[in-house]
């Protein structure tokens, strides 16, 4: 990841970060402010074949989405969990079959 800070034409400066050929400008600091600041980009978490697989069985079993999503540590959102169950049958066979 690269980063670049640029000032603009306002007296204003700004963090640019470079991600896959993708420039991110994130406003650090602008004229009269009393101290810079930088948004941290929220991560996306990752589950892995095994953790989606637990998320399906304990939908099967009978459990809430929102009740499965607070299981994880840290908590999955209900939507994540919703994503999983729409592709429960890829996953069962993706598990059961190894790959």
């Amino acid at each position: 990841m690269k980063f670049l800070f640029d000032t603009l034409s306002r007296g204003e400066l700004h963090l640019k970060m470079s991600s896959k050929e993708k420039f991110d400008e994130i406003p650090v600091w602008k004229p009269g402010a009393k101290k810079a600041t930088v948004k941290k980009k929220s991560s996306r978490r990752v589950l892995s074949l095994e953790e989606k697989y637990k998320v399906v069985k304990a939908i099967n079993s009978g459990k809430k989405q929102a009740e499965v999503a607070q299981r994880f540590d840290p908590p999955l959102s209900q939507s994540t969990v919703a994503t999983v169950v729409r592709s429960k049958k890829e996953i069962i066979s993706a598990y059961k079959g190894g790959l």
